[in-house]
């Protein structure tokens, strides 16, 4: 610029002027809550401005940090805090221009650090049973989001984002799988788990009763089982089968059957890993279908009222019918089989009956004759109803075409001691003796017209009931059990028979058990069961001898004049590892001799093994020598003279030895079969 006076001087200068912007508000922009903290983590976080001018200068203008952080100039809050809790402060930042801003913020600090609280080893779970588990953290910041890190979950298995393992498993394993945990802060956790699932409890699935069988006729029905581990192992531990039925070890009940009745039993399943469980099932035979009405039947009389109920040797219902001929006319067959109405004309009717009923279904077939008589007869058939020894019997006879009443008389042949005919031709009473009687009977009308006709009747032995002994339905060899044998109902009279057992090897090479006894050295042994007794009882106390050979046992009864071959018990023998009973050792000029005694239920063994205890200079070493023995003890199973002596052996091994025989001081034997290995104890080797 230039300035000039009155006088005209002038002077001139160069000035500048700066032009500043109009100034800007300062803005905190840092949100408030800030993130969370973790006591006992480090902690940084910036706080940020807008506005104002440069250089920032923060503080706290009110309030309190958490204990162990610290704001310093520049806005950064950083440290490490000590303890949980929620703190309210306000900071303030001024400017260079001297402008200020202040903010309320608010800061968590969360409990120590995230970890996963729960085992390791979680609750084991079972195949088809729900399965929930819920997993649990400590520390962070509540909630919890959870997932698999790595790994799979046991089939069925699910993890919700909550934590809880749930759902129903489908198969047996043992999972091994990382989880992780993340908190609301975006803390994270993880752990290594393990889950086992186990099989389901055994059970066995099958029904009782069972189905039932007919004697005679084929069977087989599949016993099932569910849970535990297959294959399942079958067996029955108490109670009989019928004669001519057996299950087998995988669960197959078949056969023939031979007895009629109904049998009671317990069977167990056991699976894989040796856990067993029993059920209690019930299984009816029936017997075979026969119509038991005998032929001729009843005689009729023309115009006079005919009834004759037919029967069979199974209970109603049943249903029958005419299956061939003709009936007299006037006569029916219902279909609950009597036969009745009043003929019409005389005559020899020939016509063949059908029955049928029972479960499974029968049918039964038998041709008849019914003579329709003009006169005075007697219509009774001329077999009479059977009767039973020491049971009150009572059966009436009938006569038609006559004027009644009717006068009975016996005029040839004698009826059982005990039975009388009455004048009103009933036959009753309670018979003492049995046997087959043929009496002829003679009928008087009111007009004394006579009428005659032969009969025979039939008196049996009273029915015994089952037998039962206690002994178990699986044995091992070489064992002796006592026996006692019982009835199921007492009877009138006293009982004598025989108790008798047979043998049935199922070892590798089949052979008789010549052991396989009772203790009175005989597979017989005679009983006695007094009057109403239910107790069988022997001359001296009977053991039961299992022998040395696996198979089955079968003990039957038979009656002095009576029934034979009964059905009492079936006795399983199982093959077992073998059996060593004595070990000599010895030395001999060139080396060793090894007797060993003893017995292989299967009659098979395939290894040989020798452990050898060494003295030597370094002290005491251990030699094993193995080898297979199959083709001697195959051969000794083989021939005849084995038989003798059951699955019993002696068998001697000779040893060459090379240096000092005396620096051996003890042998160990092991024998090994298909069913496992048995061990001697260390045994001496005796001097020469």
């Amino acid at each position: 610029i230039q300035v000039s006076d009155s006088g005209s001087q002038k002077i001139s200068k160069s000035l500048s002027i700066t032009i500043n912007a109009a100034p800007v508000s300062v803005t905190i922009t840092t949100a408030s809550p800030l993130p969370s903290g973790t006591a006992g983590a480090a902690y940084s976080q910036t706080l940020t401005v807008t506005g104002g001018a440069a250089p920032y200068t923060w503080s706290v203008a009110t309030g309190t940090l958490p204990a162990g952080l610290a704001l310093s100039a520049a806005g950064v809050i950083s440290g490490t805090p000590t303890a949980a809790t929620t703190a309210n402060f306000t900071v303030q930042v001024t400017d260079s221009a001297s402008q200020t801003a202040s903010k309320l913020i608010s800061l968590t600090v969360n409990s120590d650090v995230l970890s996963i609280s729960a085992a390791s080893t979680l609750p084991t779970g079972t195949v088809g049973s729900v399965y929930s588990q819920s997993l649990a953290a400590t520390g962070g910041a509540a909630p919890y989001t959870w997932s698999i890190l790595s790994g799979t979950l046991p089939a069925g298995l699910l993890l919700s984002a909550s934590g809880v393992i749930s759902g129903t498993p489908t198969a047996i394993s043992s999972a091994n799988f990382t989880i992780q945990v993340t908190d609301s802060a975006s803390q994270t956790a993880s752990k290594l788990l393990s889950i086992t699932i186990n099989a389901a409890p055994i059970s066995i699935m099958t029904g009782s009763p069972l189905p039932p069988a007919t004697v005679g006729g084929v069977y087989s029905v599949t016993l099932g089982a569910s849970g535990g581990v297959g294959p399942y192992s079958w067996s029955i531990t108490a109670g009989t089968l019928t004669t001519g039925l057996t299950l087998s070890s995988s669960g197959t009940l078949s056969g023939t059957p031979k007895t009629a009745g109904t049998f009671n039993f317990t069977i167990q399943a056991v699976d894989a890993n040796s856990v067993a469980t029993t059920k209690v099932f019930s299984h009816t035979v029936q017997a075979v279908l026969t119509i038991t009405t005998t032929s001729p039947l009843a005689t009729a009389v023309v115009d006079s009222a005919y009834s004759q109920q037919l029967q069979a040797s199974l209970a109603d219902p049943l249903t029958w019918s005419v299956l061939s001929g003709n009936l007299p006319s006037g006569i029916t067959l219902s279909s609950s089989g009597l036969l009745s109405g009043t003929p019409m004309a005389t005559g020899t009717f020939d016509f063949t009956v059908q029955a049928t009923g029972g479960t499974p279904q029968q049918i039964a077939t038998q041709l008849f004759r019914l003579e329709v008589s003009a006169g005075f007869v007697i219509t009774t058939a001329p077999v009479l109803p059977d009767g039973t020894a020491l049971l009150f019997y009572t059966t009436t006879l009938n006569a038609g075409g006559g004027t009644s009443p009717y006068t009975w008389t016996l005029s040839g042949g004698n009826l059982p001691d005990g039975l009388n005919l009455s004048t009103s031709g009933l036959i009753s009473g309670t018979a003492t003796n049995t046997g087959v009687f043929t009496i002829t009977v003679q009928a008087s009308d009111a007009s004394d017209r006579k009428a005659s006709k032969v009969f025979t009747l039939s008196i049996i032995t009273p029915p015994l009931g089952t037998f039962s002994v206690n002994v178990p339905g699986t044995m091992n060899p070489a064992q002796q059990v006592p026996i006692g044998l019982s009835l199921s109902a007492g009877q009138p009279n006293p009982i004598s028979g025989s108790l008798k057992i047979s043998f049935a090897s199922n070892s590798v090479v089949p052979a008789d058990d010549p052991a396989v006894l009772f203790s009175n050295g005989s597979r017989t042994v005679p009983f006695t069961i007094a009057a109403d007794s239910t107790t069988a009882v022997f001359a001296a106390p009977v053991l039961l001898l299992t022998g040395t050979v696996s198979g089955t046992v079968s003990v039957t009864a038979d009656i002095d004049s009576g029934p034979a071959g009964l059905p009492v018990a079936t006795v399983t023998i199982p093959p077992t590892a073998p059996k060593l009973t004595n070990i000599a050792a010895e030395r001999t000029p060139n080396g060793l001799r090894i007797q060993i005694t003893g017995y292989s239920p299967e009659r098979k063994l395939s290894n040989a093994e020798f452990a050898f205890d060494v003295r030597t200079p370094a002290g005491m070493q251990h030699t094993n020598l193995v080898r297979n023995v199959e083709p001697e003890f195959d051969a000794w199973y083989r021939s005849a003279a084995s038989t003798a002596f059951g699955s019993s052996f002696v068998f001697e091994q000779l040893f060459s030895v090379q240096g000092d025989a005396n620096m051996i001081g003890a042998v160990t034997v092991s024998l090994t079969n298909g069913q496992g290995t048995a061990s001697s104890t260390p045994v001496s080797i005796a001097a020469q």
